[in-house]
């Protein structure tokens, strides 16, 4: 499809409007830019101990500029050693510090640090930094489904149960059945980032330890929100993990069940919703064949997420019971690793409503009022227009819905003689109800209109509960990034203290 005829396409069938200057702007990531490596995070963690050490007066002023001046000399990684095991890199670090240093000072700077609390530290602040961008990716995503809902509150088409179809709704309306959702799934992330983010650091091996600054302050210094109180769960929790895994599951599944949907539409429908050509497959010995093979593929990346974070919780809660160890490695690749993934996916969601999703308007409000019957509503019309009882208004109903049924037509065809036949069965008259009468009560967005309870389909409606999603889901993206600028500012300090101390050494 050309450009022209993409712009003349949006024109008639409203593509969604270009983000304002104001509004967050679709970014693609790759799940992995925004957390130190694991070697600076190693490196985060001693730094903020050193500082400890110093504050206590466990090492004095004067030993503490050296230990910081051989800390900022291994500020960097050696080269191929960035990823290594935790338990290497740990020793790695510590004997580049000894290296540089006067031989009363060797050991020093990992004084009162045990090789537990150390890691798990470090892997706690690599996750809490990869579930900050996953929860600030899914925010994003959501507002990319609450924009697109609000532009069609009031497209129309048909609804379907278990692909059949049934009463009308509208696009908008549609797309509720997973903003909802992923708004539950962003709180639960949000609180199980809340629990990742608290500090094991000065647990020791379990026991805890004597030497060094209390640790709520060492936890404050490395941006963490508090302490794991009991210092033996504070080197073998997993459920905190296991938390931001599975509120990165909840968001997903619901976009996947909903973006199956879409691709149930397009595979029926074709016309109904058009792709970017990027999103598109064509197959040269099929001349016209067109698939939305980056909807499907989209789809079940997303349904792979809930697969892959069942089995990561599994792995976890079958750790034995005690200080994880070297099962740290894993998790820490795993973990992050699954956390990168959800990252990457929820933008490419983002991305598809924002800019690369065009709804066919008028080909669906087309079809919205097709194969669909609602005996509740005729009913409803007799006793309004018609003034008769409820029961009888009812078995009137009734027997018009199942003529309709038997002879396999819609709400669209319903006649006066259809409604006057079933009368005659019920009161022994005819109501002599009027064509152009029935036809309008029974239009889909009539039908739409009437429906004015919370949450309905009805356009007022859908934008009421939208608004209330979008102020949630700004409060989201506030609570997000409040929590981001809290930890980079915390490493930014660590970082600035050492180099703080090591600029007095060199004085």
């Amino acid at each position: 499809m050309s450009e022209d005829q993409r712009a003349t396409l949006a024109g008639f069938i409203g593509r969604q409007r270009d983000p304002q200057p104001d509004e967050p702007a679709p970014r693609r990531g790759d799940g992995a830019s925004a957390a130190p490596d694991r070697y600076q995070r190693l490196w985060l963690v001693l730094a903020a101990h050193l500082r400890g050490l110093e504050q206590t007066g466990v090492v004095d002023e004067r030993s503490a500029t050296s230990l910081a001046g051989m800390l900022d000399r291994v500020s960097s990684a050696p080269p191929g050693q960035a990823r290594d095991l935790l338990r290497q890199l740990e020793a790695s670090i510590e004997e580049r510090i000894d290296s540089g240093l006067p031989a009363e000072l060797a050991g020093a700077a990992t004084l009162g640090i045990a090789r537990e609390d150390w890691a798990s530290t470090a892997t706690r602040m690599g996750l809490r930094s990869a579930t900050v961008e996953v929860a600030d990716a899914a925010v994003r995503m959501q507002g990319g489904l609450i924009a697109m809902a609000d532009l069609h509150a009031v497209s129309l088409m048909q609804g379907f149960h278990t692909g059949r179809p049934v009463q009308p709704v509208t696009f908008g309306h549609l797309l509720g059945g997973a903003i909802g959702p992923v708004g539950t799934g962003i709180a639960r992330l949000l609180e199980a980032l809340d629990r990742l983010n608290r500090s094991p650091l000065g647990a020791g091996t379990m026991s805890g330890e004597v030497v060094g600054a209390e640790r709520h302050e060492t936890a404050a210094w490395l941006g963490f929100g508090g302490t794991l109180p009991n210092t033996f769960d504070a080197v073998s929790n997993v459920e905190d993990i296991i938390g931001a895994i599975e509120g990165s599951a909840a968001i997903a599944a619901p976009v996947a069940r909903m973006l199956d949907e879409l691709a149930t539409l397009v595979r029926t429908d074709p016309a109904s919703l058009v792709f970017d050509d990027e999103w598109m497959r064509e197959d040269a010995h099929l001349p016209g064949f067109s698939a939305a093979e980056g909807l499907v593929t989209l789809a079940s990346d997303l349904r792979g997420l809930t697969v892959q974070s069942a089995s990561l919780v599994t792995r976890l809660r079958t750790l034995p019971y005690g200080p994880l160890g070297a099962a740290l490695d894993w998790i820490d690749d795993d973990a992050g690793e699954f956390l990168g993934r959800a990252e990457s996916r929820f933008l490419r969601v983002e991305s598809l409503f924002r800019s690369v999703l065009t709804v066919n308007r008028a080909y669906l409000a087309n079809r919205a009022g097709r194969a669909y019957t609602t005996s509740n509503d005729l009913a409803t019309f007799l006793m309004t227009e018609e003034n008769l009882p409820p029961s009888v208004s009812r078995n009137i109903a009734s027997l018009t819905m199942r003529r309709l049924r038997d002879e396999n037509l819609e709400m669209s065809q319903i006649t006066p003689e259809m409604v006057d036949t079933a009368a005659m069965l019920v009161i022994g008259r005819e109501l002599k109800v009027e064509m152009e009468t029935l036809g309008r009560w029974f239009a889909p967005r009539r039908f739409l209109e009437r429906r004015l309870v919370e949450g309905s389909p009805a356009p007022s409606k859908t934008r009421e509960w939208l608004e209330a999603e979008t102020a949630r889901n700004r409060d989201a993206s506030d609570r997000v990034a409040s929590r981001r600028l809290r930890i980079r500012e915390a490493e930014a300090a660590v970082r600035r203290w050492i180099e703080d101390r090591a600029s007095d050494s060199e004085d």
